[in-house]
Formats: structure tokens, sequence, C-alpha cells
């Protein structure tokens, strides 16, 4: 497995990403594509209340990963007993809104662009709206496949979502790459499929490689 912090990192071999032939690339959404403290900063500044509903305590997530005796992160947003009609407007309508507002890092759509042009699977695998964000930054074009793993009751880092899903699409994990910004989940996750992991890149000196 190649585990790498930043994409600066592999130095005269950057090319080496494109050139290993991947069949498929997997993106974690938050702090990975946009700038995720930006995106919450905006949330509490115009949104107060709902972001306060959103914080409270006993965040489903946080206790499903307890319960998996995992490190989880404290940014974590939704607490799935907060009424659903509360919930529902914060992922479909307030989230969207701000995401449209922050954007993505520079060079991602770059990215995508040329790994799209080049026939590579792509998707997000995420545990927070992940649809209704991809809409707001205006990137879900990109992508083959998205998947919210709230919904599939299998949080990161377990694999058992993922390794369905490469056995689906009968992808050898050593032509796979991982993306993300948490090595304990995201790092965590490529390791125990045998994926190469890529931790924080930056998009704009990627994309120069690829041109």
């Amino acid at each position: 497995m190649c585990s790498v912090r930043n994409f600066t990192n592999l130095g005269g071999d950057l090319e080496s990403l494109y050139r290993k032939d991947y069949q498929a690339i997997f993106f974690d959404l938050d702090g990975t594509l946009y700038h995720e403290k930006k995106f919450k900063f905006l949330f509490i500044l115009l949104h107060p209340f709902y972001a306060l509903e959103a914080k409270k305590l006993g965040d489903l997530r946080n206790q499903v990963r307890s319960i998996q005796k995992l490190n989880f992160s404290n940014y974590d947003y939704i607490d799935l007993n907060i009424k659903k009609g509360t919930r529902l407007k914060i992922q479909r309508e307030i989230w969207p809104a701000i995401l449209s507002r922050v954007g993505y890092f520079k060079g991602v759509d770059s990215v995508l662009k040329f790994y799209k042009s080049k026939g590579i699977f792509l998707a997000v695998v995420s545990d927070d709206a992940p649809e209704e964000k991809l809409k707001g930054l205006g990137l879900r074009e990109y992508f083959d496949f998205v998947v919210d793993l709230n919904d599939h009751g299998c949080l990161k880092p377990s694999p058992e979502y993922l390794r369905c899903l490469l056995k689906e699409k009968n992808f050898d994990s050593n032509h796979c790459l991982f993306v993300g910004d948490k090595e304990k989940l995201d790092g965590k996750l490529a390791s125990t499929l045998n994926m190469h992991f890529l931790c924080m890149p930056d998009f704009k000196k990627w994309s120069r490689v690829l041109e």
C-alpha cells in the first residue's frame, strides 16, 4: 500500500498516479474536496438555530463509532434523533446553499474532469448527506457513484460496504485509490482493503501534473 500524506511528497513520481492505471478512485468529501472549517463557520454564523440542533449531544454516528471502539471526530453534526423535518431542511436546503458559497478546493474540478475523461470510475464515500453537498458544490456530475454510509450502518473505517462494492464492480483493490483527509478513518479504511491512500492532496499541483 502506498500511503502519502501530501501529493507533493511523491516528488519526481507525481505522474505515477495516472500511470498506475487505477480502475477506480474513491474520495472522502468533508475536508477533502472543500474547506470544511469555512463551511462550519458559515453554518454557525448564518444559521445558529440549525447549527445548535445539528450539534446536539448523542450524535448517533458517534455512538456507532464508540461501539466499534474507534477514534471518532468531534466534528460530526447530525443527531438523527432531532426532528426529521429539521434534519431534512439542514441537509437539503441549508448545507447546499452554504457550500455553493464556500466552493471546492482549487484544482478539484480539473482533476475530476481528467479522470472522468479517461473512463476511471469515480466515487464519493461519505457519511453526511454527500448527494446534497455535491450538488451544492456543483460536483455531482463527475461521480459515477455516491454513497452515504449512514444509510448502510457502516461508518468509516469499517470496510464492509466498500469491500462489497469492490467485489460487485470486480475491482482489484491494488488498482484503486482512496483520497481522504483523516488517516485514522480514511487511511485505516484504505489500508484494511489494501488500497492506495492519498491524504490531503494539493489539487492544484495534482491538476498541473495531469496537464
